[in-house]
């Protein structure tokens, strides 16, 4: 059950932290409007490898962590300026509007490299995990170790909303245009503050 648990909680978080127009995404909307789907699929497929990697590394550095109860604690609110941090960056920062192709060839390891470029993926996945340390058990287990789980739901999670990408995009090519211009990420950025000061309540009155 906790595997399942694990595998659901992660996809969420995944599939919510792939809608910002990061690098591989990005790039997955741009083939699917001026090449093939196809393309973009395997630009995606290739794209998720790394998030379960990353994942992964960040699931055993937190394990590392949480055996030192005092360190721990502190890196529990050392999260709260890490996520406002990145809030405030994805508010802040300008987006890209113009998309440069890449020359890497094969769109599988076109994803994979790009997303491998990525390694702020293991800062978000020790920030969401210190977040949901107390709440997934990733030590019991009957079929799957949860942390294997988590791992695959996060690849998951990021596939499906590269895939929902290309569907929308393939369907509604005029209205994606229209929504790449919309800054989702000071969205995303005002909900990473959020979460920071859900920690803080969390912490002190918790």
């Amino acid at each position: 059950m906790n595997e399942l648990i694990a595998f659901v909680v992660s996809f969420a978080l995944s599939f919510w932290g792939s809608l910002q127009l990061g690098i591989v995404n990005v790039q997955v909307i741009h083939t699917t409007l001026h090449h093939h789907r196809h393309q973009a699929i395997m630009i995606a497929v290739g794209g998720v490898i790394p998030e379960f990697i990353y994942t992964l590394i960040a699931i055993y550095s937190v394990d590392l962590l949480s055996q030192n109860e005092q360190l721990f604690q502190f890196l529990q609110y050392l999260v709260v300026p890490v996520l406002i941090g990145i809030g405030l960056f994805m508010i802040l920062k300008k987006s890209h509007k113009e998309i440069k192709p890449v020359t890497f060839t094969g769109s599988f390891v076109k994803g994979f490299v790009l997303a491998s470029l990525n390694p702020q993926l293991i800062t978000y996945w020790i920030a969401w995990l210190l977040v949901i340390h107390d709440y997934v058990d990733f030590e019991s287990y009957v079929i799957l170790s949860p942390r294997i789980a988590f791992a695959i739901g996060a690849s998951a999670g990021a596939f499906a909303m590269l895939r929902l990408f290309i569907f929308l995009t393939e369907r509604y090519k005029p209205f994606i245009n229209k929504w790449l211009k919309v800054d989702i990420n000071k969205v995303m950025g005002a909900v990473f503050i959020l979460v920071g000061i859900f920690v803080i309540i969390k912490n002190v009155f918790w």
